[in-house]
């Protein structure tokens, strides 16, 4: 079941960069009021976009990152299935490297 949806096309654009530009979408798609044990996440980016870079990745999600704890269950938490092929590896990626590195920076 999926609780809250987080569209990127409603922030305008084609490129999404900036760990403060990922916190300010933070604010607008409220996550802060999400319970990761309880609720999930559709992640949707859309298809005209160029770039997703892990600062903006990691200003939206770090949160949620550090409280999951691991890769699987973030993604559990967070349903990127929709995304684009080309970006869910690279989403993967920056989580099981943040993880691995503990560079979460909140």
């Amino acid at each position: 079941m999926v609780d809250k949806v987080v569209d990127l096309s409603v922030l305008g654009g084609r490129v999404f960069i900036g760990r403060p530009n990922g916190k300010k979408a933070r604010k607008h798609f409220k996550l802060d009021a999400l319970d990761v044990s309880k609720d999930k996440i559709r992640f949707k980016v859309p298809e005209n976009t160029i770039s997703i870079n892990s600062s903006f990745f990691l200003g939206l999600f770090a949160q949620e990152v550090i409280e999951c704890g691991s890769v699987e269950k973030f993604f559990e938490y967070v349903d990127i299935s929709q995304v684009d092929e080309r970006f869910q590896e690279q989403l993967r990626s920056v989580v099981s490297r943040s993880l691995f590195n503990k560079n979460l920076k909140l």
